[in-house]
């Protein structure tokens, strides 16, 4: 929403999910930090980043 493109409902549909389930789950962090990982990442600013899709998949490892 802040690089003047047009505006897709799924990324922005992504990014407020993982606000919300960050906001549930942050208590989480010391038990499940891959999660917490993956939430940070949905929220990026710029998710059509080269990085970012990398970033989500290494989440996990």
């Amino acid at each position: 929403m802040r690089s003047n493109k047009p505006y897709c409902l799924f990324k922005s549909d992504i990014w407020q999910l993982g606000c919300t389930f960050l906001g549930c789950f942050q208590r989480l962090e010391k038990d499940i930090p891959q999660i917490i990982k993956l939430l940070e990442v949905t929220r990026a600013d710029f998710p059509d980043a080269p990085s970012h899709g990398s970033q989500c998949g290494s989440a996990f490892q």
